[in-house]
């Protein structure tokens, strides 16, 4: 059998799924095709929070407090 004709057939029996079922076969399916983009974003993060924690730590960053923070986007967002 080939790949396309196993594809239809999936297809096929998706079809006699209740709405709700084929949603949530749907919903697999895309987490399978993402699992590997997550697993990647996830490791990028990881490296960067990392390497702010340490510039952090070795006092080569610079800080604002919250309030600071929240008072410059309130302005940008209100002009």
């Amino acid at each position: 059998m080939s790949l396309m004709s196993s594809i239809q057939k999936l297809v096929e029996e998706a079809s006699r799924l209740p709405h709700d079922q084929q949603l949530a076969l749907a919903n697999r399916v895309l987490e399978l095709s993402e699992a590997g983009v997550a697993d990647d974003a996830e490791n990028a993060w990881d490296s960067e929070l990392r390497a702010r924690i340490q510039a952090y730590d070795a006092g080569r960053s610079q800080t604002r407090s919250a309030g600071k923070v929240f008072k410059d986007l309130d302005s940008k967002l209100s002009s």
